[in-house]
């Protein structure tokens, strides 16, 4: 059975050079999770909780300052949760750390012996910055249709259109709607700015919005 491009980028592709880079960016020097630029904090945590989901192994700052805190903004709001952070850190400390503690005591065995798996997450956030990369493009000209978009991205990756059709429609409106909106168009920027990098291009498209 073949499996999804999602899983496995195809060899020569352009998804799976975007991913190689993206990882050799993610694997050289300081953890990229602990940059001062905004932007690049959040790629770096995005990837970081990816590669391992198992809240008590995360660094505790990936977990406190974007796992847990997009969960309490799902809850609260991001503006409560924001002063939260701001005015009593020290108590978010100390519910990050007990969250952390009860995550491991109540593992299973099988949570335990958990391996890294292919990083889906990261391959599927990579074609949907670069749908929206040609979203971007097309600012102030003729509306083109989704499925000519995905044409489009799906000759830049290597992979379908169908397979990036499947992504925009599962991802696109809950990435970019509700609480964590603005922290997941602020990655989605780094994603585009990572892709224009690993091309030698100047950056353009979403990340150019943002001035990543």
């Amino acid at each position: 059975m073949t499996r999804s491009p999602l899983y496995e980028p195809p060899r020569g592709s352009g998804l799976k050079r975007y991913s190689d880079y993206l990882r050799s960016q993610v694997e050289t020097g300081e953890p990229m999770w602990l940059s001062e630029d905004p932007g690049t904090r959040m790629l770096g945590m995005v990837c970081a909780a990816d590669d391992e989901p198992r809240i008590w192994r995360q660094p505790f700052l990936v977990y406190r300052d974007f796992v847990l805190r997009q969960e309490l903004e799902a809850a609260m709001g991001a503006q409560p949760v924001a002063e939260l952070y701001s005015r009593a850190a020290h108590a978010v400390d100390e519910l990050a750390h007990a969250r952390r503690a009860l995550a491991a005591k109540n593992a299973s065995q099988a949570d335990r012996n958990w391996q890294p798996r292919p990083p889906t997450h990261l391959h599927a956030a990579l074609v949907l910055a670069a749908y929206l990369d040609e979203v971007a493009a097309d600012l102030g000209k003729p509306e083109r249709a989704v499925m000519a978009r995905c044409l489009s991205v799906s000759r830049r990756l290597g992979v379908t259109r169908f397979v990036v059709y499947r992504v925009v429609k599962s991802l696109m409106w809950s990435s970019l709607s509700g609480p964590n909106a603005s922290s997941n168009l602020l990655a989605l920027m780094q994603f585009s700015a990572v892709m224009a990098r690993a091309d030698r291009r100047p950056i353009s498209g979403l990340a150019a919005l943002g001035g990543a």
